[in-house]
């Protein structure tokens, strides 16, 4: 191998080196974003799931205050007409 082309191999090697370096660099802060994206949606999952435990602790509060006024309208229903109410 001649040396114009030993050096024209070596620059070609450096420049595929520093052109490896630029596309890890760029692919780095592309991670970076993507990364950043899915810690904020995380977090926002986070705080969903929170939200929806507290409706769900309210849904079953209303479930059970419910369950108790249906009860007493039967008894109140049963006390009204002398018998048992239906139930369905």
């Amino acid at each position: 191998m001649s040396f114009p082309e030993f050096s024209r191999k070596q620059r070609q090697h450096d420049n595929d080196i520093e052109s490896l370096y630029k596309l890890a660099a760029e692919t780095k802060q592309r991670v970076d974003v993507i990364d950043t994206k899915v810690s904020s949606m995380l977090d926002v999952q986070r705080d969903h799931s929170t939200q929806l435990r507290r409706v769900q602790i309210v849904l079953e509060g209303h479930e059970t205050r419910f369950n108790a006024i249906d009860s007493r309208l039967g008894q109140i229903l049963e006390l009204l007409t002398g018998k048992r109410p239906e139930t369905d």
